[in-house]
C-alpha cells in the first residue's frame, strides 16, 4: 500500500518539476520505498478463507455405520468435506528480508507519469491442512516451509490543475495498473502429522511439503486483487488526508536523477 502512495507523491515532483527522465530510479528512491514498506509490513498474516469447507451427505454412503463429523450450516446439516487449508505468513526481520528495485520511471506526456517497484521478499509460511470426505478425516498436517517471492506493481497517476474552491492546487488521480505476486522458491522445512503425532524434517518432508507450496500458491493468486484494491483506496486517502509519507527534501534527492534533462 505504501509503495503505491509513495508513487503518487513522487509524481507530484516530477510534474512541479516540468522535467523527463532518462534512465530508471536507481538505489536512493529505492531505499526510500523499502523504508515506507519495512514500517507498515505486518508480522503475521493470516488466511482461513480455505478452512471450512461443507458439504451435504450423499444420500448412499460407503461405511454408513461409521461415526461421522456433521456441522450446523444454516437450518440444517452438514459434513466437512475436501482440503481445508489455514495459512500463516511471517516476516522476520522485514528490514533483511524485503529488497526493492525500481526497474521502470517514464513519463507518457506531460500529465501522465508511470513507475514500476518490484519488491523480493523472504517469507516463513505455516500451514494447517486437513482433507475430509463426507465427513471422515483423512489426514492432518501442519507444514512448515521458507518461501522466496516477489511483488510486482505498476503504478500510473495522472496529474491536473484544480482551480474551483479556492487557490489553484495540483490534484493527482492514482491508478494502479498492475500488481502480481509470484512465487520464486519454495524451501520446506517441517511437516507435523497431528494424528500420527510424528513430526519430519530434511529431506523427508519435500513430498508432504506439496500440500503447503499448493496452499502459498492458491493464496498468492487469489489476493492479488485484493491487495490491488487496497492499494489503490491507500494512495487515495493519502491524497485526501494531504499527507506526504516522506519530507519532500529526502524525496528530491532520491529522484535527482530522474529530474535531468535530456
Amino acid at each position: 500500500m505504501k509503495i503505491a502512495t509513495c508513487c503518487s507523491c513522487l509524481m507530484l515532483l516530477f510534474v512541479s518539476a516540468s522535467a523527463s527522465a532518462e534512465e530508471p530510479a536507481t538505489a536512493d528512491l529505492a531505499r526510500l520505498i523499502h523504508k515506507l514498506v519495512v514500517a507498515k509490513v505486518p508480522a503475521v498474516h493470516e488466511d482461513d478463507s480455505g478452512w471450512g469447507h461443507t458439504a451435504p451427505l450423499p444420500e448412499r454412503l460407503k461405511l454408513p455405520r461409521i461415526r461421522r463429523t456433521l456441522v450446523q450450516v444454516g437450518d440444517h446439516m452438514e459434513a466437512p468435506d475436501g482440503p481445508w487449508r489455514k495459512l500463516r505468513l511471517r516476516m522476520e526481520d522485514p528490514k533483511h528480508d524485503i529488497s526493492i528495485r525500481v526497474p521502470s520511471f517514464k513519463s507518457k506526456d506531460a500529465q501522465h507519469y508511470q513507475l514500476v517497484v518490484e519488491a523480493d521478499a523472504l517469507v516463513r509460511t505455516e500451514a494447517d491442512v486437513q482433507l475430509w470426505k463426507n465427513g471422515l478425516q483423512l489426514s492432518d498436517l501442519t507444514a512448515r516451509a521458507d518461501v522466496s517471492l516477489t511483488v510486482l506493481i505498476e503504478c500510473d497517476v495522472a496529474a491536473r490543475l484544480e482551480t474551483k474552491d479556492g487557490p489553484p492546487r495540483l490534484v493527482l488521480v492514482p491508478d494502479i495498473k498492475e500488481l502480481k505476486l509470484t512465487l520464486k522458491e519454495f524451501t520446506p522445512r517441517q511437516v507435523t502429522f497431528h494424528r500420527a503425532g510424528v513430526t519430519v524434517e530434511g529431506d523427508a518432508v519435500e513430498t508432504a511439503g506439496k500440500e503447503l507450496k499448493e496452499s502459498v500458491q492458491t493464496l498468492l493468486k487469489s489476493l492479488e486483487p485484493q491487495v490491488k484494491k487496497r492499494a489503490g483506496e491507500a494512495v487515495a486517502k493519502a491524497l485526501k488526508d494531504g499527507k506526504d509519507p516522506l519530507p519532500a527534501g529526502d524525496l528530491l534527492k532520491a529522484v535527482a536523477p530522474l529530474l535531468k534533462k535530456n
